[in-house]
């Protein structure tokens, strides 16, 4: 059973909510940010407070490296499938069953690496939130990504349900 304070309970909870999903999928599909990653950063903000870059790197590679190999393709390929006429749709359920399960999977091993991180749980919403984007803007450094204005929306529409 997974803690209230996991970072799959978290990214759940957050997930759940219409603004969240739209915002996710729209950066993840229109300016190339990974949505397991983002969602690390948010949480990493309210269960560890800013992360240096060094930490924010492995996280990175751990996070590209498991992307590039595991979800992407299973991403892709559950949205090859849907545009298939006459498909089974347990094998589309299938996959993306199974590229959730990847998806959850990273987000362990991420949660992993952050456990000996030093840092403070914030409490104060507002820290919540100043921490959480601190560290999706340090993610979006060293991962080249500049987002346009509509990118910048998104992810406010996002924060706001941190």
């Amino acid at each position: 059973m997974e803690s209230r304070s996991s970072f799959w309970a978290f990214a759940c909870q957050l997930y759940r909510h219409q603004q969240v999903e739209e915002s996710c999928l729209w950066l993840q599909d229109q300016a190339g940010v990974d949505a397991v990653l983002l969602l690390c950063c948010c949480w990493a903000g309210r269960e560890h407070g800013a992360l240096d870059d060094r930490v924010m790197a492995a996280l990175l590679d751990d996070g590209k490296t498991w992307s590039n190999a595991l979800i992407k393709p299973l991403r892709n390929a559950r949205r090859w499938l849907c545009e298939q006429p006459k498909i089974d749709p347990n094998l589309y359920e299938q996959l993306k069953n199974t590229e959730l399960a990847a998806e959850r999977q990273l987000m362990q091993r991420l949660e992993q690496r952050l456990q000996d991180c030093a840092g403070q749980k914030a409490n104060d919403l507002q820290l919540v939130r100043h921490y959480s984007e601190k560290n999706t803007r340090r993610y979006f450094s060293l991962a080249g990504i500049d987002l346009n204005p509509d990118g910048e929306l998104a992810l406010a529409r996002m924060f706001n349900y941190l």
